[in-house]
């Protein structure tokens, strides 16, 4: 029984690890493939976009991501309003174009 437990410990052990180091991975995977993207011109720079966004609703930011949607690259920005709302903005992350402006 008490093998068992150890056994059990160790193996669950093993697989934190393993998931760690795939997270790490997948994020400098992620970090290459975003720089090559604004070498190329694909994508303008994220703080752009940060600022724009909140110039259009001021507050803290929450959350920003690149996501590759119907074809195209999309910064999605959350921010946290100082009107107290959530609000959402999505830009084209290689022409500026704001696609939605959403509020929670």
């Amino acid at each position: 029984m008490r093998w068992s437990n150890t056994l059990r410990s160790l193996l669950f052990s093993c697989m934190l690890l393993l998931a760690g180091w795939i997270t790490v991975n997948a994020d400098r995977e992620d970090f290459y493939r975003l720089h090559q993207l604004r070498l190329e011109g694909k994508i303008l720079p994220l703080f752009e976009f940060i600022k724009r966004a909140q110039a259009i609703h001021s507050g803290e930011l929450l959350e920003a991501e690149l996501e590759l949607k119907q074809g195209r690259y999309v910064y999605e920005i959350e921010i946290a309003g100082n009107d107290g709302r959530f609000h959402e903005l999505n830009f084209d992350a290689a022409t500026g174009e704001i696609l939605k402006i959403g509020k929670q």
